[in-house]
Order: structure tokens, then sequence, then C-alpha cells
């Protein structure tokens, strides 16, 4: 009887570790992956169209739709949230992993000091980070809007204004930007989430690290 029961035991202990295997097999996360989720960012947060429309908006020739204006209304709560309890804080209650942050500075230190971001640098992601599929596309699409908003804290797009510490900023308005677009991508299309990243980049002063005096 005793013997019996053991090679039940056996049998389901086996089992749940094939059905463990199968899952991770099912699961996993490759190069090719990595490599579609960075390109699929530049598509949508294309600097050029992004570039475009802040520059209508800095000159009046936008015309917010109700949807626009119930997505500003998400980034705003977003950003109260972001400006009270911090980034990590906002990431984490809306069920992202903090490490997006740590991504996109790898991706930025990989393309500031390599020029480009190939098989290698998606390979130490895979290897360094342990983390979901959302999270890595969200990472990317971070990445892409952090480098915009990087390059205008540094050409002084808002230093007439404020004293912005640079990497927190852009780390800051990506990370809050990143989460609405989360929120908004089940109704809107690309061209809702091109005008919120556009107007989150140039109203960055309503998140504190971005109006440092």
């Amino acid at each position: 009887m005793k013997n019996a029961v053991k090679y039940i035991l056996l049998l389901l202990i086996t089992s749940v570790l094939i059905n463990a295997c199968d899952k991770k097999k099912t699961t996993e996360i490759t190069l090719a992956d990595l490599e579609q989720y960075h390109r699929e960012a530049k598509e949508l947060i294309d600097d050029e169209r992004i570039n475009a429309t802040i520059n209508d908006m800095s000159r009046g020739l936008e015309n917010e739709t109700p949807e626009q204006q119930q997505a500003w209304q998400i980034y705003l709560q977003n950003v109260e949230i972001t400006n009270q309890y911090g980034i990590d804080y906002l990431l984490t209650q809306k069920g992202l992993n903090v490490k997006i942050l740590d991504i996109i500075r790898d991706l930025y230190y990989f393309e500031q000091q390599k020029g480009s971001i190939g098989t290698n640098e998606y390979q130490y992601l895979l290897d360094q980070y342990r983390v979901a599929r959302e999270d890595f596309k969200f990472a990317f699409m971070g990445f892409e809007i952090y480098k915009i908003l990087k390059l205008k804290v540094d050409q002084g797009y808002y230093n007439r204004q404020y004293n912005i510490d640079p990497i927190g900023c852009a780390l800051a308005v990506a990370g809050t930007l990143v989460t609405t677009i989360g929120a908004i991508t089940v109704t809107g299309g690309a061209g809702l989430v091109i005008w919120l990243v556009s107007k989150g980049i140039s109203t960055a002063s309503v998140i504190y690290s971005c109006a440092l005096s």
C-alpha cells in the first residue's frame, strides 16, 4: 500500500514538472520577441510625428477631442500618483514591474555607447531581467519616449523656466506616459498615443522632477 502511494505521488510530481516545463516553453521570451517589441515601439512612438504635434500644440493648432480629453485626465491622475509617491509606486500600482526603469536606462546606455541596439544587447536584457512580456513592451515604448524628452532637456527646451534633473525628469515622464498608454490603447489608436505623448512631453513641468527649483 505504501509503495502504491509513493508511486502515485511520484506520478503527480512528474506531471506537475512536465506541465511547468511545457508552460515555460510556451511563454519563454526570445531574441526575436524583443526585436519585434522594439520595432513596434519605434513605429508607435514616431519622433517626427511627435515633434510635429508638439509644434502644432505650441501654435494653438490642436483642438482636443473628447477622447483626448479623457486620456489627458487619466494621465493627470497618474501624474498625481507619481508626484505624491514616486514613479516606482505608480508602476507597481498599475501592475507593471519597476525594472522597466532599469531596462530604459540600459537601452539608453547601449545606444549612447554603441550607437545601436542589436543581438548582444537584447540577449543581455533577456539574461538580466526576468520580467513579463508586457513589461518589455512598455520598457521599449518608455525608452523611445525617454530619448525624445531627454534630447529636449539637453537642448534647453525647458531650461528657460526650470532647472531640471534630465534623467529623473525623463524617466518620470516616460514611466507615467506608458502607464497611461496601457489604459488608453484598449479604445484608442496610434493617433491618440502620439497626441498623449506629445502633450506629456510639452507639459513635462506638471511632474515635480521636471520642475526643480
